[in-house]
């Protein structure tokens, strides 16, 4: 069997949420096979069973339980986004609603005490949190 190899890069998503990239010269981990659309792969991974992810014991593949994706509006949220300019639209209260988004979806992000607006959206945009309403 061939070693799997891309074409392009993409960012893939573990169980836990968290961001990783491969390229063309990289070697993907099985675990993230099934994530990555048959457009990507110049030669594309043939039966092998999943090995487990980062932040996963388990060794199940990696799909969520319920079929949904990580990031985005959990089902039962009430956090709505602060607003992007105007009142109440400053750094506080974005840093606020990221520190709440990211515990309540159990996610491992740290927003540092000094990072600005436009760090925690983009942080947030990164992980798939909603940013507007």
């Amino acid at each position: 069997m061939a070693k799997p190899k891309l074409n392009g890069t993409t960012i893939v998503r573990d169980r836990g949420g968290r961001a990783h990239a491969f390229g063309p010269s990289d070697t993907v981990p099985e675990w993230a096979w099934s994530r990555i659309g048959a457009h990507l792969w110049e030669v594309a991974p043939e039966g092998a069973e999943p090995e487990a992810e980062p932040g996963d014991a388990s060794g199940q593949s990696g799909a969520d339980d319920d079929g949904g994706e990580q990031g985005g509006e959990p089902q039962g949220s009430t956090l709505k986004p602060p607003p992007i300019a105007g009142a109440g639209s400053g750094t506080e209260p974005w840093r606020e609603y990221a520190i709440a988004a990211v515990k309540e979806r159990g996610l491992n992000i740290e927003i540092s005490a000094d990072a600005g607006k436009k760090d925690i959206l983009a942080a947030l945009e990164e992980v798939g949190i909603p940013t507007k309403e």
